[in-house]
C-alpha cells in the first residue's frame, strides 16, 4: 500500500465490493469548469482475501460514481454538474509510488464511459466538450500529430471546433504520459474526425491544421486543410 505520511487524505469511500481511501484531492479549473485527480487506495475487497485487484472499466466508473456522490473538499460553490473530468491513481504495490492518471469524463453531473477499456479517453470542458484526443502520432521527435474524436455528447459541431484551442487545453490538462511527450514537441498537428476514431485507427471526414509551439502555447504555422 505504500507510506502515505505525507499525503493529505480524503474521504472513504465504499464502491461496489471495493473500499477504499482517497488521498490527495487535486482539483483544477479549465474554460470555467472543474477537474478532479485523486488517489485510490484499497482499503478492503468484500469476499476475496486478495490484497491486488485489476483496474477495469467498471471499477472506474463504480469509482467515479462514488466520488460524485461525496466530493471531497469542492471549491466554494462547486458542485456535480460542474466537473468535466475525475482522474484516479492508484498506488503502485512495490514502492508506493502512483501510476499515472485513469480519467473518465463527466457530463450533466454522471460519469460517462464509452467501453470496457481500461485507460478512458481524456476529456474537455467548454466548446471542446464532447472531443477528445483518442489517437497519437510522433512523425519526428520534436513533432506531434493528435487526432480527436466525438465521444459523448459535444457543445460544438465538428465545422466550428476551434482547433487552436483545443492544441492550447493540452498543455493545461494532460496526463503524465502526454506531458512528457509535449515537452519535446515544438510542432504539433491538430486532426480532428467527423467519423471514426480509435486508438489506432481513423476513417471519415476530417480538418488538420499545424501549430508551432513556445511556451506552452499554440501558434497556427499555416491555414486548416480539410480531408
Amino acid at each position: 500500500m505504500g507510506d502515505h505520511t505525507h499525503s493529505k487524505a480524503g474521504p472513504k469511500y465504499t464502491s461496489g465490493t471495493f473500499t477504499w481511501q482517497s488521498y490527495d484531492p487535486t482539483w483544477s479549473t479549465l474554460l470555467g469548469e472543474y477537474a478532479l485527480d485523486v488517489k485510490v487506495n484499497p482499503l478492503r475487497i468484500r469476499g476475496s482475501d486478495k490484497d491486488t485487484f485489476t483496474v477495469t472499466g467498471a471499477l472506474l466508473r463504480s469509482l467515479c460514481g462514488s466520488v460524485l456522490t461525496k466530493l471531497p473538499d469542492p471549491p466554494d460553490g462547486v458542485t456535480r454538474d460542474d466537473i468535466y473530468r475525475l482522474g484516479f491513481r492508484f498506488f503502485e504495490a512495490e514502492d508506493g509510488a502512483s501510476t499515472d492518471i485513469f480519467p473518465v469524463q463527466v457530463q450533466g453531473g454522471a460519469c460517462r464511459a464509452f467501453d470496457e477499456q481500461l485507460i478512458f479517453d481524456w476529456s474537455y470542458p467548454g466548446p471542446l466538450t464532447g472531443w477528445s484526443p483518442v489517437r497519437y502520432e510522433k512523425p519526428a521527435k520534436d513533432e506531434l500529430t493528435l487526432t480527436f474524436g466525438r465521444r459523448g455528447e459535444t457543445k460544438v459541431p465538428y465545422e466550428l471546433l476551434d482547433l487552436n484551442l483545443a492544441c492550447d487545453a493540452l498543455f493545461k490538462d494532460s496526463s503524465d504520459k502526454m506531458r512528457e511527450m509535449l515537452k519535446e514537441a515544438s510542432t504539433i498537428n491538430i486532426r480532428v474526425v467527423k467519423g471514426f476514431v480509435s486508438g489506432i485507427a481513423w476513417v471519415g471526414l476530417y480538418k488538420v491544421q499545424r501549430f508551432q509551439v513556445i511556451d506552452d502555447s499554440c501558434f497556427p504555422d499555416g491555414e486548416v486543410l480539410d480531408g
